[in-house]
This record gives C-alpha cells, sequence and structure tokens, in this order.
C-alpha cells in the first residue's frame, strides 16, 4: 500500500509517495545535480548481515546514520561518520538504515539474521 501526496506552497512543487514501512520517494522543482544525489549509489554488505556491516558509495559524510526496526523505533545511532556498524546484537529480522548528510537523506533496507 502506498500514499501519495502532492504539494505546491511558496514556490516549491513535491511529490512524496511512501510505502507502509515507512520508505519513500520525493520529487521536487529542484534541479538534479550530481551533489544532490550524493546518497543514491549507497550499499550496504553484507545484506543479510550477522555482525557488522559496512555501507559505501557515498562521497559525502553522513551526519547521522540510524537503524530502525520494523516497528519504527531506532536501535542504533552514529552521529561519527564510521561506515562500519556492529549489528550482533540486533536480533534477526528487517531494518532500515537512514543515513543523513546535511539535507539529504538516503534509507536502505538491512537484512539481521
Amino acid at each position: 500500500m502506498y500514499t501519495i501526496s502532492f504539494s505546491d506552497q511558496s514556490d516549491a512543487v513535491e511529490l512524496l509517495i511512501e510505502d507502509v514501512l515507512g520508505g519513500f520517494l520525493r520529487f521536487g522543482n529542484e534541479p538534479l545535480s550530481l551533489e544532490n544525489n550524493v546518497l543514491s549509489n549507497i550499499k550496504i554488505y553484507p545484506n543479510p548481515a550477522q555482525s557488522v556491516i559496512t555501507i559505501v558509495g557515498s562521497t559525502a559524510p553522513f551526519s547521522t546514520m540510524e537503524i530502525i526496526d520494523a516497528q519504527g523505533k531506532i536501535v542504533i545511532i552514529r552521529k561519527d561518520g564510521i561506515s562500519g556498524i556492529d549489528v550482533s546484537g540486533l536480533e534477526a529480522g528487517i531494518y532500515f538504515v537512514k543515513m543523513t548528510s546535511g539535507n539529504r537523506t538516503a534509507i536502505r533496507k538491512l537484512i539481521k539474521s
């Protein structure tokens, strides 16, 4: 199930498509450029993971990295920009890794085995 919303406020046009698990796509009238898409090539490996995950593919350092469980609870938060994160203490299941760099955000699914 998806929710689609459209807003047209203060010279900003935005289309937002969200799924029930909190993943989203946002389209706006902002010009596309390489700088705006620095988080688009991010990959997490290994995935599924058992102990430590590595985040690669971004040239921008992360100001915040959160791992969020399926209920929306933040279970790990890091603000140090390190790309290796120990997930061995998490229960098996599906999580979402939310990475923020400035005003840009990327969300990737993580499977903990």
